[in-house]
């Protein structure tokens, strides 16, 4: 009889706590890592007294990556974050996607904006414009005629030397790590249909 006895109490408590807990809202928590949303409850039951509990979530990485791509940053904006943390920029993506399913708009912007200040500052101090193996964004995305096109361009179509071929690079790096990818892709776009044969 006192199995029995136990296994109804058991289940009166198991009741009385999802009933208490349907009918409380969750308090949105502060973020214990970056893949997990979670929220804080307290529960009253005349059986146990006051208890905290914690409910967690888990975005998928397509949810992750779906908030990534609904946002304004792009993928250099990823590689910066990615090399910064060492990371590949997939990862920095679900990283940034993550931000902003958890945390308000404006916190998550917030912090995405600090970590991408340290991650630009720490890249421009680590470019050298006589060393091209450390110009690792134009290296990644362009190609050298892209960089003789952008030079012939930004001299105003005259004949470039090897010496403003690689201040094309530079500039194509260092554009892309201030975050203006668009200038360089309307740059590049006007100096294919004005100087490609």
């Amino acid at each position: 009889m006192p199995k029995h006895l136990a296994s109804i109490f058991t289940a009166m408590w198991l009741s009385l706590v999802m009933t208490t807990l349907s009918s409380q809202r969750p308090i949105r928590a502060k973020e214990s890592n970056s893949i997990h949303d979670i929220f804080y409850s307290t529960l009253e039951s005349p059986l146990t007294g006051k208890k905290g509990i914690i409910l967690t979530r888990t975005y998928s990485r397509r949810e992750r990556y779906n908030s990534y791509a609904s946002s304004s940053y792009d993928y250099w904006d990823a590689k910066l974050i990615g090399m910064y943390f060492q990371q590949s920029p997939y990862e920095s993506k679900l990283w940034i996607g993550n931000k902003f399913l958890f945390m308000p708009y404006y916190e998550a912007i917030n912090t995405i904006n600090e970590v991408l200040g340290s991650a630009r500052n720490q890249y421009l101090m680590s470019t050298r414009f006589n060393n091209p193996s450390t110009l690792r964004l134009y290296n990644h995305g362009f190609a050298y005629n892209d960089a003789v096109l952008l030079a012939r361009f930004w001299n105003n179509g005259r004949r470039v030397t090897p010496y403003q071929i690689m201040q094309s690079k530079y500039r194509i790096d260092q554009t892309l790590a201030r975050g203006n990818q668009e200038y360089i892709n309307r740059s590049l776009e006007r100096a294919k249909r004005l100087y490609s044969y």
